[in-house]
């Protein structure tokens, strides 16, 4: 169970208070006490880049029998960086797969992206990033819909 304390965006804005209090402290030439708010938010910047990374790693863990009985990895609820990372893992889990299986039709990794409707300004972030990255990987990939990316694993561009 994660504390509140810990919650990534209970953290985030400690961060955000930081911030604020820091420039307000500069503005009035309190240059001591605005250094200490400042290396107070880096703080809780970082708390709450390791809040989101173990939250990744649950869903990821959670989702696992998932990926490994329906080839479903789905990126809902992950940062940025976290589902790239998510992404790599499952690949690289289907690929062993891959290696040991002796039929190898049927062999892709479906990735669920989402549309990208809680994105900031309703502009999706995952599904292009995700897109681009397979791309950079010379995986061979296809959309199956506005919300989802199949991946064919052994098969690279």
């Amino acid at each position: 169970m994660i504390h509140c304390e810990m919650r990534p965006g209970f953290v985030a804005k400690l961060a955000i208070d930081c911030q604020q209090q820091a420039l307000r402290y500069q503005s009035e030439g309190m240059q001591g006490a605005a250094l200490f708010y400042r290396q107070r938010a880096k703080k809780y910047k970082e708390d709450e880049r390791r809040a989101n990374s173990r939250a990744a790693q649950v869903l990821f863990e959670k989702g696992s029998e998932r990926l490994r009985v329906e080839n479903t990895l789905d990126l809902h609820f992950y940062h940025l960086d976290e589902a790239i990372s998510a992404v790599n893992a499952a690949i690289e889990m289907k690929e062993d797969e891959y290696k040991k299986k002796p039929d190898k039709r049927n062999s892709y990794l479906d990735i669920v992206t989402g549309w990208g409707r809680n994105s900031r300004n309703g502009i999706p972030k995952l599904k292009p990033a995700i897109s681009h990255h397979l791309w950079t990987k010379c995986f061979q990939y296809e959309e199956r819909s506005a919300g989802m990316l199949r991946v064919y694993v052994g098969k690279k561009l």
